[in-house]
This record gives C-alpha cells, sequence and structure tokens, in this order.
C-alpha cells in the first residue's frame, strides 16, 4: 500500500473546478479555505493563504460555523486528509477535494475506515486550472537554465503567462489538466449532510465506504 502522493503534472497548484464552485455555493457557500490562492474562484468568508505563508494545518477549523473546503497541496495529501478527519471528529463540516487514490495509507486509515465517512464518485474527470502564481514560478526556474532547451522553455512559459495576465481567469480555459478526483465528507448533523450531498448529486454518485474486512 502506498505511503505517499505525488504532485500531479508536476506542480501542487490546481484551482477548484467551476462545476464544484457551483456546487458549493448552493450548499450555502463556504465559511474556511485553509488552503486558498489569491487566484482562487471560491469565496470564503475566511481564508488561510498557502501562497502567502499560511498554513492551515497549524489553524483550528472546528470552531468556524459552516463548511470548511478543502483542495489541498496535491503532494502532501497525506497530512491534510488526516487534518480533515481530525477536525471533522471535532464537529467541524470539512469537505476534501482529491486525486481519487484508493490505495494510500491515509485513505484506509481515515475515510476507507471511518463510518462518517462519505465519497463522490464524480461523472467523469474534473479540469483543473494551473495558477498563474505556479507558471510565475516555473519561469523563474526555467531562466536559470541557460541552455537552448532552457530559453525555449522560458520563452514558452513568458508567452503563456502573457496570455493569462489578459485574460479573465475566472473564465479561461487554459493551462488545463484532467484529474480522477472526488470529493470526501464527514458530515453527522442530518440536515448539513442533506444539504451538501443533494447539491453535488448532478455532478455524481455518493458511495459510502465500507470497513475493511466487512
Amino acid at each position: 500500500m502506498s505511503e505517499s502522493f505525488d504532485t500531479l503534472a508536476g506542480t501542487d497548484d490546481w484551482l477548484t473546478p467551476p462545476e464544484v464552485v457551483a456546487a458549493l455555493k448552493a450548499c450555502g457557500g463556504v465559511a474556511l479555505d485553509p488552503c486558498h490562492s489569491a487566484e482562487s474562484l471560491l469565496d470564503a468568508e475566511y481564508i488561510i493563504d498557502v501562497t502567502d505563508g499560511g498554513d492551515g494545518l497549524r489553524e483550528d477549523w472546528f470552531e468556524i460555523d459552516g463548511i470548511v473546503y478543502v483542495n489541498p497541496p496535491f503532494s502532501d495529501l497525506r497530512s491534510w486528509v488526516a487534518k480533515c478527519a481530525t477536525e471533522s471528529a471535532k464537529g467541524a463540516h470539512v469537505l476534501l477535494l482529491m486525486p481519487m487514490r484508493l490505495d494510500t495509507v491515509a485513505v484506509h486509515e481515515h475515510i476507507l475506515g471511518n463510518d462518517h465517512a462519505r465519497m463522490l464518485a464524480f461523472k467523469g474527470r474534473l479540469g483543473f486550472h494551473r495558477s498563474l502564481a505556479s507558471l510565475e514560478r516555473e519561469l523563474a526556474a526555467a531562466k536559470l537554465d541557460t541552455s537552448g532547451a532552457g530559453r525555449r522553455k522560458a520563452l514558452k512559459l513568458e508567452t503563456r503567462i502573457t496570455f493569462m495576465r489578459g485574460t479573465n481567469a475566472k473564465t479561461m480555459s487554459f493551462d488545463k489538466a484532467t484529474f480522477a478526483t472526488t470529493l470526501v465528507h464527514w458530515l453527522v448533523d442530518p440536515e448539513a449532510k442533506a444539504r451538501v450531498e443533494h447539491a453535488f448529486a448532478p455532478l455524481g454518485a455518493w458511495l459510502r465506504p465500507s470497513r475493511p474486512g466487512t
């Protein structure tokens, strides 16, 4: 069984897809986004900006009244899955968007082995956009490579970044990748659970994980 997740397509910076944002709004909106990016389509009442030094893993979420929505750095999903399960057990209303990786220790410990966990099997793969910030970091690294390949990569990235800066980032379909993804919640409150599952039902089917060996 795998112990870790790798980054997908070489970066951690993938913005929440618009259809997920719409479903979250139908749930009544998001109270806390502990993995916020300045380019996110999501409007939350409270944010922890991971692109500006924030660390949502260190903060408590359970005192937040409302949904805590988590689209975490994919390279550290084990820590974030554990954090989501822990805060949910304390009473937080957590929704976790993550790659569909059922072979990992974190998923077996905190999702498949949890009676309250529910997973959404999306219809098809979700399309994620790369953030401008991630492209700018890649450009900075490419500029350190003085070879012909490095210069060509830097020029290509500069062209893409120029395009993105002149485009409405909230509607563009540029630098997009699709991943097999799931949404997880640990909701116990009947009203919150029904509201979330109803809002996301058009996007897929809710599964109830059973304990291993049952």
